[in-house]
């Protein structure tokens, strides 16, 4: 309902970008402790693709249980704005990284030029 949606979207706001933010650096400072050969611009890039939030199932849950709409709709906004600042965020990391589209990549990425042969059960074995 977009009047609900409207009256509550403060809230939907200060949920979604903040907690976005801490939800991926938390996440990203996690991988970088697991991997510390990693920097932590790439870890927190883990963070950030790791951390955007699905409400589907919570959302029908709450259909379920008979909880406010408002409820609902706060939680699906809250997604629905969490997705989008998970894409912004990604982004401009990326960037403040080097990574474009238009350039090399970064030392990180380069890998030991080795290319994938096709031969799946050669490679297991």
């Amino acid at each position: 309902d977009m009047g609900i949606f409207k009256k509550q979207l403060s809230q939907i706001v200060i949920m979604a970008f903040p907690g976005m933010i801490l939800a991926s650096v938390v996440t990203g400072l996690l991988v970088w402790a697991a991997i510390p050969d990693w920097t932590f611009w790439v870890c927190w890039l883990i963070g950030i693709i790791s951390s955007a939030t699905d409400p589907v199932a919570v959302v029908a849950l709450l259909k379920d249980l008979g909880a406010p709409k408002t409820l609902g709709t706060l939680i699906e906004g809250e997604s629905l704005m969490n997705d989008g600042s998970a894409v912004v965020l990604f982004v401009w990391v990326r960037n403040a990284i080097g990574y474009t589209y238009s350039t090399a990549p970064p030392e990180w990425m380069e890998g030991d030029g080795k290319r994938y042969t096709g031969e799946v059960a050669s490679e297991f074995f």
